[in-house]
């Protein structure tokens, strides 16, 4: 287990070690978040071992003593260009055990490579075997960054396709508008200590490519959130994305859907991933879980 470190500390690294690394050529930011996930400890009494759902890869992640099928689909963060099941597995581990059930971090196609759909299209791949396994005890969808826009694309998709709709949403930091539009993106450019505007930028531009950025299957802040399941949603006051998680709680419950929106002061981007090295990023996944974990019951 790694040590936990103060707030400033961990700030300090982002800033000056894993925001350069995540905003570099493309091959280089794809190995050094390889390397950079060394940075967090998974914790103990979870196996992860490759598996596949949908025809689609991934992580299954499952806390000692639990059987049965995935109960909770993960995406992962990564502008949708970087990252893997792999660079998130303090964060999946510790939604497993918090919830009791097996997790699935889906291993979905990149984009230069694979543009939209193909993220929302592996993950509703699986999420559809998956939700065929649990029957009728449901299934939640998860994701931080870009991941919790795949999550939110995917339980749109569900929807539309008449599958059974998740339980639960529960996303962090979600990217949901790739158009750019919200204030945080320029009020908050200089005091995110993770996300650069230029990281942003490319992964909109790769994921996007021949649609247009306000696609809802590139922006599901823009796409029919009626009918969605409750879903928290939680974000830093100095994140980039912020406008996209308070726009997404405010369209939502315009809509109908149950929503809790968590914002902390003066934490920044994504600070999840720090779960097991940071105070706040433990709290706020013991949040996360503990809510999935009363929907998924």
């Amino acid at each position: 287990m790694a040590p936990r470190l103060p707030r400033a500390a961990v700030e300090r690294l982002d800033r000056w070690l894993v925001r350069p690394a995540l905003g570099a050529p493309l091959p280089l930011a794809r190995r050094l978040t390889g390397v950079l996930r060394h940075l967090n400890s998974v914790p103990d009494r979870v196996s992860i071992r490759a598996a596949s759902f949908g025809g689609v890869a991934g992580d299954l992640v499952t806390p000692d003593g639990a059987d049965g099928a995935p109960r909770t689909l993960y995406a992962h963060g990564g502008a949708y260009v970087i990252a893997s099941p792999a660079t998130h597995r303090n964060v999946t581990a510790a939604i497993a055990l918090r919830t009791g059930h097996p997790v699935f971090a889906v291993d979905y196609r990149l984009a230069p490579e694979h543009p939209a759909p193909c993220a929302r299209d592996d993950a509703l791949a699986a999420y559809s075997e998956l939700a065929g396994a649990a029957e009728a005890s449901g299934v939640a969808l998860a994701g931080d960054s870009a991941g919790g826009g795949v999550a939110v694309a995917c339980a749109q998709a569900a929807l539309a396709e008449a599958l059974p709709a998740p339980v639960a949403l529960g996303l962090i930091s979600p990217w949901v508008d790739l158009t750019l539009s919200g204030e945080s993106y320029r009020t908050n450019a200089g005091r995110d200590a993770m996300l650069a505007t230029s990281s942003i930028e490319r992964g909109a531009n790769a994921y996007a490519a021949s649609l247009t950025p306000s696609d809802p299957v590139c922006s599901p802040l823009f796409g029919d959130l009626t009918g969605l399941p409750p879903m928290l949603i939680q974000t830093g006051s100095n994140d980039t994305l912020r406008s996209d998680a308070e726009s997404l709680a405010e369209r939502a419950r315009e809509a109908g859907v149950d929503v809790e929106l968590e914002v902390a002061d003066g934490l920044w981007h994504d600070y999840h991933v720090h779960a097991g090295m940071l105070r706040e990023a433990d709290e706020a996944v013991e949040r996360l879980g503990a809510f999935l974990a009363a929907r998924l019951a």
